[in-house]
């Protein structure tokens, strides 16, 4: 049996890629997949049809298994058993085992197995004279020809007989015989002879060369077509349901045996014997009705058939007795339809609803399903009790009826059939009767006193009744003991006096009626005293008709009784004292009491008198500066609330307060009483500072001395550099710096000023050495910047230099000193030198070609290393180019040193 599971189209798929890696791996050794596994083939090399054994490790794993490589799943377990199919040729299987738990499709080890191969088996019927009236059909044999001694003759169909040993063949009658492949061949056939009629099992055994077996069966039947008869008892119209028929069975006994017979009612199968087993007779209960049924010859209507059928392979015989007329006794029922109440004078209708199948015999039969019932009504009679409106009692599907008279009455109603008699049925109804409404109210305590329980004993009659109970006014009363208002016999508790109204309700479908009753009652006093209110520190109590009032209930107050502890007077018998004084704070207690025939009410109130606060302002400060943040403020008791100058919820904000000294008042609320308390808090001014002028510095000015009033504070500087109170320009570098002097009073209160000290940079003063030729006159002295400063040194006079009067020949200093705008001074040494002047040679004047376009003149200038000028075109460098200047005379200077 094959198994399959939602993976194996993916199996599949996978395989269709892998039909090389198939081929090149013949023999198939076992294959790792995502986990180890191994299994064990009980035989490699096993016969078709014989069962294999596999075992598969680990064993605690599940595994499923592909038996045959073709990527469907054929087992499941860790032990499976399976077998091969009959080939004529031997042949491989590949087996695949999986983890069950793997998603991969992939199996964890694979494994061929090769089957060998099978016999086939297969014989043919040899039709020479011996076989007359033989004939075969797939595998079956059979000789109709009725006659016990009858032989056949077989040959060897089979397709591999070359590779066959030997054949055995058991007749089934008890002769079993062995034959050669030569004896039993496709070339001649052998015979055999039966002595008996009836069923054979003729087994052929094929023996392989190679030891495999197969055994093929074949039936063999030998006898004649069956006869068979059916009688007919008579009594097979007009039975009723369920109706029990016997039918004689006769002309079986000559039968062969392996007859079947088979039992139809109306072409249905009911009953199958053999022919060892038919009975003389068979026995059927009909159950159902023959209505509408047809007997299978098409002869007959409203009717069943019986019918039995002899078979065997040579040939079918049949009888049949018809018709069986069936009726079912009719399913009585009617219904009821009553009227909307079910009182006195209403109408009451009462319908047929009964199934009938009733089968009338005749020319044509009938199927009857509508019988007309007949009625019976008790008690009472028409036009008494009761009144027949419509329909009458012996032949109506319905009738009316009118019912007068309350009570409960049984209907009946009877279906007759002719052919299965009368049934009926019988159901009741309850015709109401109108109530009447009917009570006593019985108290406990007789006196009238409240609280009173009362109980009501209900005296109504009437059927299917209901109750109300109402009582007015709808309070100072109670139901009790689990009764309510819809009880038939309630309990109230009243317990509060007055007067109240009893009605009692009783309702049925046909009418209601009322019955009631008032009830008074008196009882205590009622006392009604307002709240008593709570008092600070110390009260006086005085009550008026303001604020005590009292009910007699009936009956007159006799006395009044006050009690006060702790107060003076502690004691009052007056309806409304006064000036009842308390001295001292806390909780007191007073109570009330009036009394008159019914008892003695007391009632009381509780109020307090609150003792005073103690208060602690330890966390509020004597004094902040007027620059503080906003201070929260806090007070024992907490939870109170502040108010004073500055003061926000539970916050003084010093600045908004301003300079001086304040009071602030503290509350506190316990009860209805409000407690307060003042406390003082000083603002104080910061001190007045200053730091002084604004500065400005050349930057090479050593300090500058910083003061600051008043004295003692300190210095800070936004990244200048400061010594004590003293302010360093050349270590802070140009800029423009901020000086802060902070200063703190005895008070804690600080202030500060600030301010700005300019360190100008220096000039940057800038000039190059530079070398003069000894000779007579004031030569210019270097480019220097900025410009607009003064030289200073020998031979200088303002902006020249005299080489000769400055020594001649040799190296002189000079300092050129420059003075900006903001009077900050800087200066730069220079070397000047004095030279002999050199003898310097241009060379011979040339003539040229204007074709010349490169000639050099640093071949003919001494000395080497000047410079070569001119106003014409044509020179670059030390070289000149005639083509570029063109014909004529050109004037060429050499220029040598430098300085003057």
């Amino acid at each position: 049996m094959k198994f399959c599971f939602n993976r194996l189209p993916m199996r599949k798929v996978a395989f269709l890629y892998l039909p090389l890696a198939i081929a090149l791996c013949c023999g198939l050794p076992q294959t790792a997949g995502a986990q180890d596994c191994s299994f064990v083939i009980s035989n490699p090399n096993p016969c078709p049809g014989e069962a294999i054994t596999l075992t598969a490790n680990p064993a605690d794993s599940t595994f499923l298994w592909d038996f045959d490589g073709d990527g469907n799943i054929d087992g499941t377990g860790n032990q499976v058993t399976t077998t091969y199919p009959y080939l004529t040729a031997q042949t491989t299987y590949t087996i695949h085992l999986y983890f069950a738990s793997d998603t991969t499709n992939t199996p964890c080890s694979s494994q061929t197995i090769t089957v060998k191969a099978a016999p086939d088996v297969a014989i043919g019927l040899f039709p020479d004279s011996s076989s007359a009236n033989t004939t075969m059909v797939g595998n079956t044999i059979k000789t109709c020809s009725g006659i016990s001694n009858t032989t056949i003759a077989i040959f060897n169909l089979s397709s591999n007989q070359q590779d066959i040993t030997s054949y055995e063949i058991n007749w089934g009658d008890g002769v079993v015989e062995t034959f050669s492949p030569g004896e039993f061949a496709d070339t001649n056939y052998v015979t055999h002879t039966y002595t008996s009629l009836g069923y054979k099992t003729l087994s052929v055994k094929a023996i392989h060369a190679n030891g495999c077996v197969r055994i093929r069966d074949y039936v063999y039947y030998s006898g004649s077509n069956p006869s068979v008869g059916l009688a007919n008892p008579g009594n097979t119209v007009g039975l009723c349901a369920p109706a029990t028929i016997t039918f004689p069975i006769t002309n079986t006994a000559n039968n062969p045996p392996g007859t079947q017979y088979t039992v139809k009612i109306n072409g249905m199968t009911v009953q199958t014997f053999y022919q060892y087993n038919v009975p003389s007779e068979f026995t059927y209960t009909f159950e159902e009705s023959s209505c509408d049924e047809t007997t299978s010859s098409g002869t007959f209507h409203h009717a069943f058939d019986v019918q039995i059928f002899a078979e065997n392979p040579c040939g079918v015989s049949a009888a049949t007795i018809e018709p069986i007329e069936i009726s079912l006794p009719p399913q009585v029922d009617f219904l009821i339809d009553p009227p909307p109440a079910a009182c006195p004078g209403e109408t009451w209708h009462f319908i047929d609803n009964s199934l009938v199948a009733d089968v009338i015999s005749g020319t044509p039969t009938e199927c009857v399903d509508d019988l007309i019932p007949s009625w019976m009504i008790s008690p009472g009679t028409n036009g008494n009790e009761w009144t027949l409106e419509s329909g009458n009692l012996f032949q109506s599907e319905e009738i009316a009826v009118r019912f007068d008279v309350p009570g409960t009455y049984t209907i009946k109603m009877t279906v007759t059939s002719s052919i299965c008699g009368p049934q009926s049925i019988t159901k009741q109804i309850v015709v109401e009767a109108p109530p009447q409404a009917d009570a006593v109210a019985w108290g406990d305590p007789p006196s009238g006193c409240v609280p009173a329980h009362v109980t009501f004993e209900n005296f109504s009659t009437g059927n299917g009744i209901s109750y109300l109970w109402e009582i007015t006014p709808p309070t100072g009363w109670t139901f009790v003991n689990g009764t309510d208002a819809f009880t038939e016999e309630p309990e109230v508790l009243f317990f509060e006096p007055g007067t109240y109204d009893i009605l009692l309700r009783v309702t049925n479908v046909c009418a209601m009626d009322t019955w009631d009753t008032t009830l008074v009652f008196i009882g205590p006093p009622d006392i009604f005293l307002d709240p008593l209110p709570d008092f600070c520190s110390e009260a006086v109590l005085s009550f008026s008709q303001n604020t005590v009032s009292y009910q007699a209930n009936g009956t007159p107050i006799t006395s009044y009784q006050w009690t006060f502890p702790g107060a003076m007077p502690a004691m009052s018998s007056e309806a409304y004292p006064q000036g009842i004084t308390y001295p001292d704070p806390g909780t007191y207690v007073v109570s009330v009491s009036a009394a008159n025939a019914c008892g003695t009410t007391t009632i009381a109130d509780t109020f307090d008198i609150q003792s005073p606060v103690s208060f602690s302002f330890d966390e509020v400060p004597a004094g902040v500066c007027i620059d503080a943040p906003p201070l929260a403020l806090m007070a024992m008791p907490a939870g109170g609330s502040w108010s004073g100058p500055g003061v926000v919820g539970d916050t003084i904000f010093p600045e908004l307060a301003g300079v001086g000294s304040h009071a602030l008042v503290y509350a506190v609320q316990t009860g209805i009483c409000t407690w307060t308390d003042t406390v003082g808090i000083a603002v104080w001014p910061l001190p007045v500072v200053d730091a002084g002028a604004d500065v400005a510095v050349c930057e090479s000015e050593e300090e500058v001395a910083l003061s600051g009033t008043p004295a003692g504070g300190t210095w800070t500087a936004s990244g200048g550099v400061l010594s004590g109170s003293s302010f360093l320009p050349v270590a802070s570098g140009a800029g423009t710096y901020v000086l802060t002097y902070s200063y703190t009073d005895s008070l804690g209160c600080s202030n500060s000023d600030e301010l700005e000290v300019t360190v100008h940079a220096l000039p940057q003063v800038m000039a190059g050495d530079t070398s003069y030729c000894n000779s007579e006159g004031g030569y210019a002295l270097p480019y220097a910047t900025p410009e607009g400063g003064v030289w200073t040194g020998q031979g200088i006079t303002g902006m020249t230099f005299d080489p000769v009067a400055a020594g001649g020949v040799g190296t002189y200093q000079a300092s050129y000193v420059y003075t900006d705008a903001n009077g900050c001074t800087d200066s730069a040494v220079v070397t000047l030198e004095v030279v002999e002047p050199a003898v310097v040679w241009a060379g011979p004047d040339t003539l040229l070609c204007a074709s010349e376009t490169a000639y050099d003149l640093s071949l003919q200038a001494s000395p080497s290393g000047g410079m070569w000028l001119t106003t014409s075109v044509g020179l670059t460098g030390s070289v000149f180019d005639a083509s570029s200047a063109g014909v004529g005379t050109h004037l060429l200077e050499y220029r040598y040193g430098t300085g003057s």
